[in-house]
C-alpha cells in the first residue's frame, strides 16, 4: 500500500508539471485565417504574435495556402495585411512537386507549427517571435526513406495591392510602407537567388540538395517589422549562429509564464477546463502586448489588435493587474506607458499612441491606477516601482478634485477638458450608458467641464484610491499623507452611502448634483461600492438581492450593463445591455469580499459556461449578449482576458 501511495504521488506530480508545460495547450485558439488583402477589422479567428512585436500570422485554412504561415498582419497600421503569406515554401524532390497535403497544425502558447509529409520526406516549419521585432520561421526538411532525395525550394511572397514598395537585395527582401518597413531574410548556408518585382519575390536554392537517408535540412527565415526608418536604425537582431537558441528560450519563457499563473493554486485550477481558459486569456493579453515604438516610451496592451493601435488608461489599468500575476514587468510598463504622458496638472490621456497628435485629452478615464499598482505590488513586493510611481498617483488623484468637482462637496463628476458630452460619457468608460442620456454638461473653468451627476462608480473608485494610497503611503513612510488619505476615505464612505444608496430599492445610483436626488435605471455603477469595500453589510445586502434577480442581472449571462427589466435595456447595444467581463469581475469579487462566496461561484460557473466558445476554441470577445450568451463586437479582447485570468487565478 505505502509503495502505492507513493508511485500515486509520483505520477500526480508528474502530471502537475506537465499542466505548466505549454505541449498540455495546443489549439486553444483556433488561429486557421485566409487573410483578405484588406484592412481585418472583423474577422472570426485571431493571429498570433508576442514578445511586444506589431505584427502577427495565421495558421493556413486552406489547402492552396499550405506551404507558409498566413500574413503578417500590421499593427501599426491597424491590422492592415501585408501578404496573405509572405514566406510560402515550394519544394521539389527528384523533379516531382512536394504535395502539402493534410497538414498537422498546432498554436502552442508562443509557438505556430505545422507539419507535411509526402513520398518519405516531411516538412516541419514552426514561427515564434524572437523580439519584439522579429518573427523566426523554422524550416526543417527531413529524409526518412532509403535512398538519397534531390531537394529543390523556394519562398515567394506577394504583398497587398498598393501597400508598398518591394526591393531585393542579396538574401533579403524589404518593403517600404506608408507606415514603417517590413523585410524577410532567409538564413542559410546554401546558395541563394532572389528574383524580384516592386510587389512580389521568389527567393530559390541556387541548386538541388543531396539529402541523403536520415538527414535533414534547416532553413530559418527572419521577418520583422519596424514601424519606422529610427527603429530599423536602432534594432540589433540575434546573431544567426544562436537563432536555434530563440526556440528553447521562447519555450522556457512560456512555461515560466504557465508555472507562475498555476502557482495560484486556486480550486478553480483544479479542473482542466478552467486551467485551458486561464491559458488562453494569457495568450490573448500576450497577443494584444506591444513593445515601446515612435512616441510610445514603454511597454503595454492593445485593448485589441484590429480596432485599436494605442494603449488606452482604464484598459491598461486592468491590464497591469492580470499581467501581474505572470508577466509582472509588463504589468509595471503598461502602467508607465500611460504615465508617461501625464500632464502638469495631473491628467492621465485617455489613450496614447505612436503620433503624440493622436493622444487625447479630451478626458481621462475611471481612475484605477493606483489600485492596479497596488496590485503589483502585491504580487511583487517591488517597493521601488511604487515609490516610482507615487507621486504620479496622487497628483492624478488630486486631478478630480481640482477639474471635476464641480461644486466642491468632495463628490466628483465625469466630464470632459473642452465641454463635449460624448467626451465626458467616454471618460465613464460606458460611452453610452443610459444613465447619461440626460446629463448636462457644467462649466468647472477654462479646460475643466463635467456633468451635471456625481456618479457612484467615479466616486466609489475614487474611494478605493484613496485606502490604496494610504496603504502605499504607509509602504514609503508617509505617515501625514497616509492619515490624510484615511480621514478623507471616511468622509467620503459616509457621503455615499448616505447620498448614493437608495434605500427603498436597496441599490446605489448616480445623484443629480443640484438636488441630489437619484438618477434611477440600474447599472453596473451600482455594485462598484461592492467592489471597493465602501458598502455597510445592510446596503450590500440589497445591492446583492439585485445581482441576483433573474429579472434583472441574473440573465442567462449575468451581469448585463443595464437591467434586464426596462424598456431602455438592448441586449446588443454597448452599453445599454451586453456584457462587459471587466464588470462581471467587479460583481463577483464584490461578493467575495462580503462573504457571497457561494453565490459568487454559481455566477462565475454560469458567466464562463454560457459565453458563447469561451470554454472551446472561440475568441474572447468584448462583449456579450446577456440573454443568449452570443459574443458581440471586438474579438481577442485584452480587459475582457484580464477579468477572467483574475477570476481564475484569485
Amino acid at each position: 500500500m505505502k509503495h502505492c501511495f507513493l508511485i500515486f504521488l509520483l505520477f500526480s506530480g508528474l502530471w502537475i508539471h506537465g499542466q505548466d508545460n505549454r505541449s498540455a495547450y495546443g489549439n486553444l485558439l483556433d488561429l486557421r485565417n485566409s487573410l483578405r488583402m484588406r484592412n481585418i477589422v472583423q474577422t472570426p479567428t485571431m493571429v498570433f504574435s508576442d514578445m511586444g512585436s506589431w505584427h502577427g500570422y495565421a495558421l493556413p485554412a486552406a489547402a492552396e495556402e499550405a506551404g507558409g504561415f498566413n500574413g503578417p498582419v500590421l499593427f501599426n497600421d491597424l491590422g492592415l495585411v501585408l501578404s496573405r503569406s509572405f514566406a510560402r515554401l515550394s519544394l521539389v524532390l527528384d523533379g516531382r512537386p512536394f504535395v502539402f497535403d493534410r497538414p498537422r497544425q498546432v498554436y502552442y502558447p508562443g509557438l505556430l507549427q505545422q507539419d507535411y509529409t509526402d513520398d518519405g520526406v516531411s516538412i516541419a516549419e514552426e514561427l515564434i517571435f524572437s523580439d519584439a521585432r522579429t518573427a523566426l520561421i523554422r524550416v526543417e526538411i527531413n529524409n526518412h526513406s532509403e535512398i538519397v532525395r534531390q531537394a529543390a525550394f523556394s519562398f515567394s511572397g506577394v504583398l497587398a495591392p498598393n501597400i508598398g514598395f518591394l526591393t531585393a537585395s542579396g538574401n533579403k527582401v524589404t518593403v517600404k510602407l506608408a507606415k514603417g518597413i517590413f523585410s524577410s531574410e532567409i538564413i542559410s548556408r546554401l546558395g541563394i537567388t532572389i528574383t524580384s518585382t516592386d510587389s512580389s519575390y521568389t527567393a530559390s536554392v541556387t541548386r538541388p540538395v543531396a539529402l541523403a537517408p536520415g538527414k535533414r535540412l534547416v532553413i530559418y527565415i527572419r521577418q520583422s517589422n519596424f514601424v519606422d526608418a529610427a527603429d530599423r536604425a536602432s534594432y540589433r537582431p540575434l546573431s544567426d549562429s544562436i537563432l536555434g537558441n530563440a526556440f528553447s528560450a521562447n519555450r522556457k519563457r512560456w512555461d515560466g509564464y504557465l508555472g507562475r499563473a498555476f502557482g495560484y493554486k486556486t480550486d478553480w485550477l483544479k479542473d482542466p477546463i478552467y486551467r485551458r481558459l486561464a491559458v488562453k486569456s494569457m495568450m490573448t493579453l500576450m497577443t494584444n502586448w506591444r513593445s515601446a515604438a515612435g512616441a510610445i516610451k514603454h511597454d503595454g496592451i492593445f485593448p485589441t489588435y484590429n480596432l485599436f493601435d494605442g494603449f488606452w488608461a482604464w484598459d491598461s489599468w486592468k491590464h497591469a493587474a492580470a499581467c501581474a500575476l505572470f508577466a509582472p514587468e509588463l504589468a509595471k510598463n503598461s502602467i508607465r506607458s500611460m504615465l508617461d504622458y501625464q500632464d502638469k496638472a495631473g491628467m492621465v490621456a485617455d489613450c496614447v499612441f505612436i503620433d503624440t497628435t493622436r493622444n487625447n485629452y479630451r478626458n481621462t478615464k475611471p481612475p484605477l491606477a493606483a489600485w492596479a499598482v497596488w496590485e503589483i505590488y502585491q504580487h511583487t513586493r517591488d517597493k521601488a516601482f511604487v515609490q516610482e510611481v507615487y507621486p504620479k498617483l496622487l497628483a492624478y488623484h488630486a486631478w478630480w478634485y481640482g477639474h471635476r468637482d464641480h461644486d466642491q462637496n468632495g463628490l466628483c463628476e465625469y466630464g470632459s477638458t473642452n465641454g463635449e458630452a460624448q467626451a465626458a460619457a467616454w471618460e465613464s468608460g460606458m460611452d453610452n450608458a443610459v444613465r447619461f442620456d440626460s446629463a448636462r454638461m457644467l462649466r468647472n473653468g477654462p479646460t475643466a467641464w463635467s456633468f451635471d451627476q456625481e456618479s457612484v462608480d467615479l466616486n466609489s473608485f475614487l474611494y478605493l484610491e484613496k485606502i490604496v494610497l494610504a496603504k502605499m503611503a504607509a509602504l514609503l513612510q508617509d505617515g501625514r499623507k497616509q492619515g490624510e488619505l484615511l480621514s478623507a476615505a471616511a468622509r467620503l464612505k459616509q457621503q455615499l452611502n448616505q447620498l448614493m444608496f437608495d434605500p427603498v430599492s436597496g441599490y446605489y445610483y448616480d445623484i443629480d448634483i443640484t438636488h441630489k436626488t437619484c438618477i434611477k435605471g440600474k447599472g453596473p455603477e451600482g455594485w462598484e461600492p461592492l467592489w471597493t469595500g465602501l458598502a455597510a453589510d445592510t446596503m450590500a445586502s440589497g445591492v446583492i438581492k439585485t445581482i441576483m434577480d433573474t429579472t434583472l442581472f441574473n440573465t442567462y449571462l449575468p451581469f448585463p450593463t443595464f437591467q434586464a427589466d426596462h424598456p431602455r435595456f438592448d441586449p446588443k447595444a454597448y452599453w445599454r445591455g451586453p456584457v462587459w467581463f471587466d464588470q462581471a469581475m467587479f460583481a463577483i469579487e464584490g461578493l467575495r469580499k462580503y462573504h457571497r462566496d457561494e453565490m459568487a461561484g454559481v455566477m462565475q460557473r454560469k458567466l464562463l459556461a454560457h459565453a458563447e466558445g469561451l470554454l472551446g476554441d472561440g475568441p474572447i470577445r468584448e462583449t456579450y449578449d446577456p440573454l443568449t450568451g452570443k459574443g458581440l463586437t471586438a474579438i481577442n479582447f485584452g480587459w475582457s482576458a484580464a477579468a477572467i485570468l483574475r477570476l481564475l487565478l484569485l
